[in-house]
């Protein structure tokens, strides 16, 4: 332990001789872990996190394939199921402890009123056992049951999150009213902190209500005349959380369970004997279920580049040390000379490292003929379009108005959310946005990923301008005397400095040769996620080019001016 404690007093006296190799392979190695950290922590956020509740290993998502051609589905994608289907799974106590549906009040956030003016927030509403099958406890108040489920009960609970930020954390806030769609609702308690619910989209509802069969809360605001949750069988728009039973698998639980799942589709609408058979799914609820489909692999390409300039850092760290030690030579002489063995130095210089480390069918008149249009983003081919009166149409859920104005289109936004409000003043404004924001806003994905590369491309340049300078300093204090032998026969000092530069430049030009050829292969993998730009497009790969050709200068500018300004007779004497 004295050797130990000696060793590490010596450490700091040596790094706090040389303060800014010490700051630099600080520097370095915490902009490679920075990196890595701020990438795990989006992609444990989107990929990898469980809910906030006790044994979330245990919980499973319900997924159809195969979706019988005579239902209807509103919802996430092969989420949604029907409410005979969920009676049929809550039964099945051999392979759940709890069976959980929800389904949220609208597509987006749902009109809410408290006192005066109205706003939006995300709400659902759920089974009577969807607290205490997650195992949530409320902070305040208390949660639902199977009887407020039964008689579709006008309560609420709040969010943790919704109460402190609207309400002000209000402990007297149980039994106050709510209006949510104009339906007085009364509030019987508070979430506890963390909780959002588990909504596959949304990770942060603002409060839920039980299961209703009232026309104004039908699920996903669709219009009671179409769908209705328990009077349309044959209408998927529930999604179902189940809790299995200890031991149990989500791919023993799926295979056991598809007959009885079969069934129960069949008996609320029966299936075509010619169609795919529908199948059962579970799985496992980890990160947000509606955006790993479109982030996985980006996120773990990002992965993947950020482990790479951890990499880089790392072998930057290596090269400072060893051209920092190239230097020590004569006093590792020394020490040797004194009777310090090999391990003794291996330990300090180790210790060194470590410290600087919705029919009936209805005829129209075609009345003209429109081009093709793309309708939900940018990214999609155009497709064939039919347009039809809003007021002649079954089915819609709601319409959205385009305003045009000369000036600044946000200009407007006050002044519509006024006339909406004086109309019915349960209703806000929902969600207005202009063109130019609904466009980014498609390709938001495709605009983080390119934020996200330009700023890792750009510390990953950074680090390897201080390897190739590491690199060059180390291999110049390895060749001092050969640098004042050439200086001693006559070699001027702008030809040492273009020596040093050309093999440099060499070494730069062996590493394009390799790199280009990888990132064009990479690059492939990646056309999905760009949006109007080829893999192998040539602007950049010039840029690309030459910021490496700069990079590679900056870094070996400053050996090459100390290559040639070296002293041939100092440096012969120093050998």
């Amino acid at each position: 332990m004295f050797g130990l404690a000696q060793g590490l007093r010596h450490t700091f006296r040596q790094l706090a001789k040389s303060p800014v190799f010490t700051a630099v392979s600080i520097l370095t190695i915490a902009l490679g872990m920075g990196a890595n950290t701020a990438i795990f922590s989006v992609m444990n956020a989107v990929l990898l996190r469980t809910l906030p509740v006790p044994n979330p290993q245990q919980l499973v998502y319900f997924h159809l394939k195969n979706q019988p051609l005579n239902t209807s589905q509103t919802g996430y994608g092969d989420m949604s199921m029907s409410m005979p289907v969920f009676a049929a799974m809550r039964t099945r106590k051999e392979v759940f402890q709890d069976v959980i549906g929800f389904a949220p009040l609208a597509f987006e956030k749902v009109a809410v009123r408290i006192a005066g003016e109205p706003e939006e927030v995300w709400g659902e509403m759920v089974s009577g056992n969807f607290f205490t099958g997650l195992g949530v406890q409320p902070v305040l108040g208390r949660g639902f049951t199977l009887q407020d489920e039964s008689t579709h009960a006008s309560i609420s609970v709040l969010s943790y999150a919704w109460w402190k930020g609207r309400f002000g954390g209000d402990q007297e806030i149980l039994g106050k009213t709510v209006y949510i769609k104009g339906i007085p609702v009364t509030v019987i308690g508070v979430a506890p902190p963390g909780f959002g619910g588990v909504d596959p989209a949304h990770r942060r509802m603002d409060f839920w209500i039980p299961l209703q069969n009232r026309p104004e809360l039908n699920a996903w605001g669709a219009p009671p005349t179409d769908h209705t949750l328990y009077g349309s069988p044959n209408w998927l728009a529930l999604d179902i959380v189940s809790r299995l039973q200890p031991g149990v698998t989500a791919e023993q639980a799926a295979a056991q369970l598809t007959p009885a799942f079969q069934n129960a589709l069949a008996s609320a609408s029966p299936v075509d004997p010619r169609d795919q058979k529908p199948l059962l799914v579970l799985s496992n609820i980890r990160g947000v279920e509606s955006l790993r489909d479109d982030y996985e692999l980006p996120l773990r390409f990002l992965m993947s580049m950020v482990g790479l300039v951890l990499l880089i850092a790392c072998a930057n760290v290596v090269m400072l040390m060893m051209a920092r030690n190239a230097g020590r030579l004569p006093e590792f002489c020394l020490r040797q000379a004194l009777g310090a063995n090999r391990r003794a130095l291996f330990l300090q210089l180790f210790q060194e490292s470590v410290a600087a480390a919705g029919d009936p069918k209805v005829e129209y008149t075609i009345v003209g003929v429109a081009g093709n249009s793309r309708y939900t983003e940018v990214r999609e081919t155009d497709r064939p379009m039919a347009y039809l009166p809003f007021s002649q149409t079954q089915g819609v859920l709601g319409m959205q108005y385009e305003l045009h104005t000369m000036g600044d289109p946000k200009m407007l936004i006050g002044e519509a959310a006024k006339l909406i409000h004086d109309t019915d003043s349960n209703l806000p404004l929902e969600k207005p946005m202009t063109q130019a924001d609904q466009f980014a806003e498609t390709i938001s994905r495709e605009r983080l990923i390119a934020n996200l590369s330009v700023f890792f491309a750009g510390l990953a340049g950074f680090l390897v301008a201080i390897g190739l300078y590491g690199t060059m300093s180390y291999g110049i204090n390895r060749r001092t005397m050969e640098i004042g032998v050439r200086m001693a026969l006559g070699a001027q000092r702008r030809e040492v400095l273009r020596m040093v530069l050309a093999e440099s430049l060499t070494v730069t030009t062996l590493g394009l040769a390799l790199g280009i050829p990888a990132s064009l292969a990479v690059a492939r993998t990646l056309r999905s996620m760009m949006y109007g730009l080829s893999p192998n497009d040539p602007l950049s790969i010039l840029l690309a080019l030459a910021g490496i050709a700069a990079v590679t200068l900056a870094a070996a500018i400053f050996p090459a001016r100390r290559a040639a300004s070296i002293d041939p007779m100092r440096a012969l004497r120093m050998e």
